[in-house]
């Protein structure tokens, strides 16, 4: 009889041990789910400043460039002046190469189909208005 009363304290024991070591296993996890959702509450929702992106590169800081004339190599580094556009253009079977090209006239093709970096890829898009979503479109002619 002394023996079982010994192995019941026992399990007994290894039980509440075993319930506390849980116990404090969920209030840890519980304190580690309170912080995470102080923190991301405290993190602005205001993403604004991140919509026009652009790449950075390491290293040493670079001057600012100036706008690429017509005909001059583009890219997201080395943009163009307002009036033109950074338009790939394939160089040879493997390379292209992206040149500022002069935006649209009224009745010029267009495209408003860039890719990363702003750079065009058939056409550039329109001086004067939106380019219209068509496959050989053409920049519109606007009224006076």
């Amino acid at each position: 009889m002394k023996d079982w009363i010994g192995l019941r304290f026992r399990c007994s024991l290894q039980i509440e041990i075993k319930f506390n070591r849980k116990n404090e296993a969920m209030k840890t996890l519980s304190a580690a789910l309170a912080l995470t959702v102080v923190v991301a509450s405290l993190i602005p929702e205001d993403t604004e400043a991140f919509e026009e992106q652009k790449p950075v590169l390491p290293g040493f800081p670079s001057r600012p460039s100036h706008p690429g004339k017509e005909g001059e190599p583009c890219n997201s580094y080395r943009p163009c002046r307002p009036d033109l556009c950074c338009l790939r253009a394939k160089y040879n079977r493997r390379h292209y190469v992206s040149t500022c090209q002069p935006k649209g006239l009224p009745g010029q093709p267009c495209s408003e189909e860039a890719i990363k970096g702003g750079t065009y890829v058939r056409h550039c898009p329109c001086l004067i208005g939106q380019c219209p979503w068509a496959v050989d479109a053409r920049c519109p002619y606007l009224p006076k």
